[in-house]
């Protein structure tokens, strides 16, 4: 569990990026334009952004192969005291939201959801996959699939990500997918560096869900509403905060919460965010 501690410094940059996209010019351009059909020339190119945070991940996985040998006591160490960096970085982010009945109706419900859909089994499933193919040592599997499994989570829930991903649909903006592959890079590298090459293994469900959400925005720009975007945002936040808490307790061998199960909530935070807007 010692790996996750170098991820901190990054949850917090990744916060900070998108936490100050939040009701700035960006979010006002994407709400401008999301009444826009998009044109034929746009189809080319527009999972270009994807295509460069797929290949960072891909090459700080490769990067951190080679320093993968590092004492126990500076992991620990490391661990003690950016692991409380987590619980306030966490914190932070479910403290954007305006309306906490909203997180706490839509955690328990999405919770729910998630353990009848299996979404934390499944990822354990695809690791130990993806694991025995590259015929692992026994002692390295459950590293390669809590690696796998935790940058999965932050890499595919970030803000930055929503955000990004919709710019790139709806604006073929791809810079917040350029700064995402930066951080998602040095991520990588670090995770595979003090704990396992299943980290770099994150690209294969960041891909499908940052493709599924370019392709969606730029199918669908001219029939988003024009608060989507803002409502996104702030619940993306909020309960993507509220899992990075989980996944910190976990790491801390303080709890056994399966926050992929809590996945659901953030469709079911948008719902009743979006129902309540109407009146």
């Amino acid at each position: 569990m010692s790996f996750t501690i170098f991820k901190l410094p990054v949850i917090r940059l990744q916060h900070s990026v998108a936490g100050s996209l939040q009701n700035s010019p960006l979010t006002r351009r994407l709400i401008q334009d999301a009444g826009r059909k998009p044109t034929k020339g746009e189809s080319g190119v527009i999972l270009k952004g994807t295509l460069v945070n797929i290949a960072a991940i891909c090459i700080g996985g490769l990067l951190g192969l080679i320093f993968q040998r590092m004492p126990e006591n500076i992991h620990r160490t490391v661990m003690a005291a950016l692991a409380l960096s987590a619980l306030v970085i966490g914190l932070s982010m479910t403290l954007k939201t305006h309306n906490f009945l909203i997180l706490m109706g839509s955690l328990p419900v999405g919770g729910a959801l998630g353990e009848l859909m299996g979404i934390d089994a499944g990822l354990k499933r695809l690791g130990e996959v993806i694991e025995k193919r590259l015929r692992r040592g026994k002692g390295e599997k459950e590293k390669f699939t809590t690696a796998f499994m935790t940058t999965t989570l932050l890499f595919c829930l970030g803000p930055l990500n929503l955000l990004g991903s919709l710019d790139a649909g709806i604006r073929q903006d791809f810079h917040l997918l350029y700064t995402k592959a930066i951080i998602d890079g040095v991520s990588t590298f670090i995770f595979t560096a003090t704990l396992s090459i299943g980290a770099m293994f994150a690209a294969i469900p960041l891909f499908i869900v940052q493709s599924a959400l370019v392709l969606i925005s730029w199918k669908l720009k001219a029939q988003l509403p024009e608060g989507f975007v803002i409502v996104m945002s702030e619940q993306v936040t909020s309960i993507g905060g509220a899992m990075i808490i989980a996944i910190s307790f976990n790491l801390l061998g303080l709890t056994k919460i399966r926050a992929a199960n809590l996945v659901p909530a953030l469709p079911v935070a948008i719902l009743i965010d979006s129902v309540i807007r109407l009146f």
